[in-house]
């Protein structure tokens, strides 16, 4: 399983990647179902405890790569991504990794007000995600759940 998820944490991070650098061929509907690949795993690897460990090295990596804030879809998406990731993988303090390092980096280190102080004005501001209402509605729905 870990080399699938590391497949769709790859082709994640390559939409991050050509958001930020090649906006006229982002794929919304591709990403959307590339984050929902990659988030589908989470809860079973609260059982697999060494894939999870992996895909929580896995992800530092891949987020160390590029600054968190590189663009605001790449800083919005891994902060939630990597949040849900803690909550529902980190059953024994072993797979937090990727989340220390994410939080680590924020001014407010409670995720509840970054969330609510940080993270939804970023959403909330005038052409937020270059006006796609379809990707700031889905990350909307992120934060809620």
């Amino acid at each position: 399983m870990a080399l699938e998820i590391e497949s769709f944490i790859n082709d994640l991070f390559n939409y991050l990647d050509i958001y930020k650098n090649r906006q006229s061929e982002f794929k919304t509907e591709a990403f959307l179902q590339t984050y929902n690949g990659v988030s589908a795993v989470f809860s079973t690897l609260r059982q697999q405890r060494d894939e999870a460990v992996r895909v929580d090295l896995y992800f530092l990596d891949k987020i160390k790569a590029t600054p968190l804030a590189d663009s605001d879809l790449r800083e919005i998406t891994i902060q939630i991504l990597i949040t849900y990731f803690e909550s529902e993988a980190d059953t024994d303090g072993q797979t937090n990794k990727a989340f220390s390092y994410c939080r680590g980096l924020r001014t407010v280190k409670q995720d509840v007000p970054f969330f609510e102080n940080y993270l939804m004005p970023l959403l909330l501001k005038d052409r937020s995600l270059n006006d796609n209402f379809k990707l700031n509605s889905f990350l909307l729905y992120e934060i809620a759940r």
